[in-house]
């Protein structure tokens, strides 16, 4: 992560990521939703930890928008698991993101996968 993304997609929401000095003592990312969704991360960290901190605060976003009412430990071990599932198998964001876009319509829908299809009874079932 060479440089932080200044803005990520979610839903509706433009997520503004912003890199900052000075977030507190202890404080690697802050995220708010108000008066419009952002996501702060300390500049003076590495790269792992830059990274390990916007997926700890996109968690917070997510946990918000979905009114989902995760507590710190929770999103603690999210991030946690998520970065080690990354770490643990190289290649697979992008093999999840190259099966995403690939399914995805025109304006941005998930088309169903399976279709549903009448059977032959319930075609004669009038």
């Amino acid at each position: 992560m060479k440089h932080l993304p200044d803005k990520i997609r979610f839903n509706a929401l433009t997520v503004q990521v912003c890199a900052v000095d000075n977030l507190g003592e202890g404080v690697f990312g802050l995220s708010s939703a108000h008066p419009s969704p952002t996501v702060s991360i300390d500049q003076s960290l590495d790269e792992k930890s830059k990274a390990m901190t916007l997926i700890h605060e996109l968690l917070h976003v997510v946990s918000e928008s979905y009114s989902l009412e995760l507590s710190e430990s929770q999103v603690c071990t999210l991030e946690q698991a998520i970065t080690m599932i990354l770490f643990q198998n190289p290649g697979l964001a992008k093999t999840i993101q190259d099966a995403i876009q690939g399914r995805y319509d025109s304006v941005g829908a998930i088309p169903s996968i399976n279709p549903p299809t009448d059977t032959p009874e319930q075609k004669n079932a009038v």
